[in-house]
């Protein structure tokens, strides 16, 4: 049997698609775990009405704790050989589970990771195949596997003993790479089974200061992870590129938010520059863009012509891909 767990928090205009997508799956041997965090916008009596239908669909409601909390409880309660995750603004293919269950049968994975379509395009992946756990843990610092939890399916005993860290975003770059320490191998299929929703009000497209504060707290735990398991999975080469990869994020993030119209931007501005600085102190900015680079110098020294050299950059953009 597979586990998915659905958190579930006001996201009723998407609610229906997310639950219909798992009961009308190819596959039939599962349970559904939804997970009402507190939803106040008609979520709960939506998701009692499914479980009222289907016994496979439990339902649990909670004070709001946040997505890792309800994620945890839906670890805690699952009873299946395998364990997926859905958000609930997103879906499944109708034959995601079977695929995933195929595969991670066929090839005796412990993680069968798989391709995900925004909008109608798929996103960035490896070459197909079977990679050890160790590989899969470079590869994920390289950009090849995925941070994200809810593009896998796992055997359950993967997630003895883990839990995502209560109260906090960017979960789940906390818990990646001991997931895939304790895998001894991954399959990875370019082919997409999860329709992933662009939500301009989701955790991933908020600009605060919260999220810049939770993504920096995951960061360093990510890094401190690579950093204790030298040389033993990594080396000082992966450690750097992790560092590289974080300060190109938040030089784009810095960029953006100097242009946009948010709550907090001062101090959002303030503390992407002193994580910026501490980001520059461990890498060789030879290694880095030419583009990281020159954000940088402007961030340092000119940063009131950072909004200005940045609607520019976009705006030329635009013109060579319209």
């Amino acid at each position: 049997m597979i586990s998915v767990i659905i958190p579930v928090f006001n996201v009723k205009p998407f609610l229906n698609e997310a639950v219909d997508s798992v009961i009308g799956q190819s596959f039939a041997d599962w349970e559904m775990i939804l997970v009402d965090d507190g939803s106040t916008d008609g979520c709960s009596e939506i998701c009692d009405s499914y479980a009222a239908k289907d016994s496979r669909i439990k339902v649990i409601h909670q004070k709001n704790g946040g997505l890792s909390a309800a994620r945890n409880t839906g670890l805690n309660l699952c009873k299946g050989e395998y364990i997926s995750f859905l958000d609930s603004d997103d879906s499944f293919y109708p034959d995601m589970l079977s695929t995933a269950f195929e595969l991670i049968q066929k090839h005796n994975a412990d993680i069968v990771e798989f391709n995900i379509s925004i909008n109608s395009r798929n996103s960035f992946h490896t070459d197909d195949g079977v990679y050890s756990g160790h590989q899969a843990m470079i590869m994920q610092i390289e950009g090849k596997v995925s941070t994200a939890v809810w593009n896998k399916l796992y055997r359950r005993e993967l997630w003895d003993g883990i839990r995502f860290t209560e109260g906090r975003n960017y979960e789940d770059l906390e818990v990646i790479m001991p997931v895939l320490e304790k895998a001894k191998s991954i399959y990875v299929t370019s082919k997409p089974l999860v329709s992933y929703r662009l939500r301009q009000e989701s955790i991933t497209f908020t600009r605060s200061l919260r999220n810049l504060q939770d993504y920096t707290l995951s960061f360093r735990n990510y890094a401190g992870y690579i950093e204790s398991h030298i040389p033993e999975f990594f080396t000082q080469d992966h450690l750097e590129h992790a560092y590289q990869e974080s300060f190109s994020y938040l030089l784009v993030e810095y960029c953006f938010c100097s242009i946009s119209k948010i709550p907090e931007k001062k101090p959002i501005l303030s503390f992407l520059r002193q994580e910026l600085d501490l980001r520059r102190k461990k890498i060789d900015t030879k290694n880095s863009s030419f583009k990281s680079r020159a954000s940088y110098f402007l961030v340092k020294h000119f940063p009131s012509a950072v909004p200005v050299v940045y609607r520019l950059y976009r705006k030329r953009n635009e013109e060579l891909h319209s």
